[in-house]
C-alpha cells in the first residue's frame, strides 16, 4: 500500500465517523504535504521528519493544529496495523492565547456597502447572527423560521455536531424578500447537487474582502457579532455564550474585545475609602 491508498482509507474512516467535510480536507491536505515534505511515503515518516514538518511553521497556532492532525492520522493508522505511529512521542505544543479579533466597525460597514448578490446574505448572516462558514454551507430556507416570535436561524449540525438556534436579528428579518423559502441557500451552481462548502463559503467571502482593501478574514464578521451581544447584553457572558453556541465559557471569552478606555473609567470610577479617626477618651 502506498500513502495515497493510506489517505483515502483515513479520509473513508472520517466519512464513517461524520466528520465536516473542511476538517477532512484540512487533514488531506496536512498530509500531503507532510509527504512532499518527507519525500518519501507517509508510512515511512520518521518522528524526525514530522518534528521537521512542523518546525517549518513559525505561528504557534498552526503548529499546534498540524500535530494534532498528523496525531490523529497515525493513531488511527496504527490502530488498523498499516504502520507505527511516528507521532506517539511527540512534544505538545502549547498554544497561544490570541486577542479577540472583530472586523473594524468602519470595515464591516464598508464590506456591507454593495457586495456581489452572491455573498451579501453570507456577510449579513456572519456580522448578525454570528454564524460561521459551516454553518451558512448547510442552511436550507426552511431552517428560517420566520414564523416564530422572535424569528429563529435553525442550524441542524453546528460545531460539536449539535443543533441550536439563533434568534435573528432585525438585520436579518430585512433580508426576507431576498432568501429562499425551500432548498440550500448556497448551492453549487454548475448542476451538482448539494450545497457548497464550508470551505468555498470562506473562500467566496475572504476573496470579496481583499478586493475592496479589508485583511480580515470572513470569521472576524463572527467576532463582531459575539463582540456586539456581549455589549448589547451589558457584558453578560452567559448570554453571549448561548447566543454564540460555545460549550465552554471561555472559548465566548476570546471572541468578546472590551475597548480598553471603559476598563479606564471603571478604574476611575473606584471609590476613595478614608479610615475612620477615633478620638481616644
Amino acid at each position: 500500500m502506498d500513502g495515497s491508498e493510506l489517505v483515502r482509507k483515513h479520509v473513508a474512516y472520517m466519512h464513517r465517523r461524520g466528520l465536516r467535510e473542511n476538517t477532512i480536507l484540512l487533514r488531506t491536505r496536512t498530509l500531503r504535504r507532510l509527504e512532499i515534505h518527507a519525500g518519501k511515503s507517509l508510512l515511512r515518516v520518521t518522528i524526525d521528519d514530522v518534528r521537521a514538518f512542523i518546525d517549518r511553521l513559525e505561528d504557534q497556532g498552526s503548529r499546534a493544529t498540524e500535530r494534532t492532525q498528523l496525531r490523529s492520522f497515525y493513531k488511527w493508522a496504527a490502530l488498523e496495523g498499516y504502520c507505527d505511529d511516528p507521532t506517539f512521542r511527540l512534544e505538545p505544543i502549547r498554544k497561544r492565547k490570541y486577542l479577540p479579533r472583530p472586523i473594524d466597525d468602519d470595515a464591516l460597514a464598508l464590506a456591507l456597502v454593495d457586495p456581489p448578490e452572491r455573498v451579501r446574505p453570507m456577510l449579513w448572516l456572519m456580522a448578525y447572527a454570528g454564524l460561521r462558514s459551516h454553518d451558512l454551507a448547510q442552511l436550507r430556507g426552511e431552517h428560517l423560521l420566520w414564523d416564530r416570535t422572535p424569528p429563529i436561524i435553525y442550524i441542524e449540525d453546528s460545531k460539536g455536531g449539535k443543533p441550536r438556534t439563533v434568534p435573528m436579528a432585525p438585520q436579518i428579518v430585512a433580508l426576507r424578500p431576498t432568501l429562499p423559502t425551500r432548498g440550500w441557500l448556497f448551492p453549487y451552481r454548475d448542476g451538482r447537487p448539494g450545497h457548497i462548502t464550508a470551505h468555498y463559503v470562506s473562500k467566496l467571502c475572504n476573496d470579496y474582502l481583499r478586493s475592496i482593501g479589508i485583511p480580515d478574514t470572513a470569521h472576524a464578521l463572527r467576532h463582531w457579532a459575539v463582540t456586539e451581544w456581549y455589549r448589547c447584553s451589558g457584558h453578560d457572558l452567559v448570554v453571549t455564550q448561548e447566543l454564540a453556541g460555545h460549550e465552554n465559557i471561555a472559548t465566548t471569552r476570546l471572541y468578546t474585545w472590551t475597548d480598553p478606555g471603559a476598563s479606564v473609567e471603571t478604574v476611575g470610577l473606584m471609590r476613595e475609602l478614608r479610615p475612620s479617626l477615633r478620638v481616644a477618651g
